[in-house]
């Protein structure tokens, strides 16, 4: 087995991805209606949209596949993400020197062909890619080619909405929660401010207004005159 190589940009990549962490484990109907789509339209059994971060490979949504999870180093799709704006087609795995003792395909799902459409981030990184797997050997027409490669696109669109909504709705938390320290400061603030204006006017020993008080009741009262 041939353990996949790392992008060139790969910490840009990582980081690109990060903006997405949060989105694995989401409600994610759409990416399950894209994953559907991909099988029916190539007629395999198995699909699956991942994200790869820097020793895994999450199936975010996933049609025929038990796992959430593969190591990276086992990962088809890491192989994918390295050509970017290209289709990877696996026709026979146990026929590709990279693929044919891979655990993936001498066990459990017994992956035998693998096509995958690379999810770019808007930066132009691949986060992942929209594949399809059957456990028999096949083609593609370049129709179908051409259909993931679409449905890619649509689904890093989809990762990047829930990305962002994400983000305004934690932005959105964190101003609440701003405004309210902000309340309790300037109520806190006036109390004090009072507090310094009661203690201002009374003796601090008998507890009775001081010449201050007085002075203020005083001026109060010759204005009050005035406006009459």
């Amino acid at each position: 087995m041939q353990k996949p190589q790392r992008p060139a940009s790969e910490p840009q990549r990582l980081e690109a991805l990060r903006h997405f962490e949060t989105f694995v484990g989401a409600a994610r109907q759409d990416l399950d209606d894209l994953v559907r789509l991909a099988a029916a339209i190539c007629g395999t059994p198995m699909a699956s949209v991942t994200l790869i971060d820097e020793t895994e490979q999450h199936l975010v949504a996933r049609l025929g596949l038990d796992s959430d999870s593969t190591p990276r180093d086992e990962s088809f799709c890491a192989h994918a993400i390295l050509d970017p704006g290209t289709v990877t087609v696996i026709p026979d795995a146990e026929l590709d020197p990279r693929f044919h003792d891979n655990p993936l395909v001498t066990s459990g799902p017994r992956i035998r062909f693998y096509a995958g459409a690379p999810m770019l981030s808007s930066d132009g990184y691949a986060m992942g890619a929209l594949c399809v797997i059957d456990s028999q050997p096949r083609e593609i027409t370049d129709a179908q080619r051409e259909a993931l490669h679409l449905l890619s696109r649509q689904a890093s669109k989809v990762v990047q909405l829930r990305a962002l909504a994400h983000r305004v709705g934690r932005f959105a938390r964190d101003r609440d929660w701003y405004e309210q320290q902000m309340l309790e400061y300037q109520a806190a603030l006036e109390a004090a401010n009072a507090d310094l204006q009661a203690q201002s006017l009374t003796d601090p020993l008998t507890g009775l207004a001081n010449r201050r008080a007085f002075s203020t009741a005083l001026q109060a009262l010759r204005t009050a005159e005035d406006d009459a």
